[in-house]
């Protein structure tokens, strides 16, 4: 459990960072996908470190993450 909620949150982190840095937007679904899925984990922790993950996400990209793919899947 406290291995997931560091990933997500360390791609978290690569996210804003490659985002502050260069205005990295192609590995965006790579960013999203895996906290994406992190929302169907059993552990309540985990899902809220997915939640503060992508929180910190889209504050960077913002109307980027509306034209992803994965945007719909973020609200089932």
């Amino acid at each position: 459990m406290v291995y997931r909620r560091a990933g997500l949150y360390g791609l978290s982190a690569v996210g804003v960072a490659l985002y502050q840095k260069n205005k990295e937007t192609k590995l965006l679904e790579y960013l999203i996908s895996p906290m994406v899925n992190a929302f169907r984990d059993p552990e309540t922790k985990v899902q809220l470190a997915a939640c503060d993950a992508i929180f910190n996400i889209i504050k960077n990209y913002k109307e980027l993450v509306l034209q992803n793919k994965d945007f719909t899947r973020i609200f089932e």
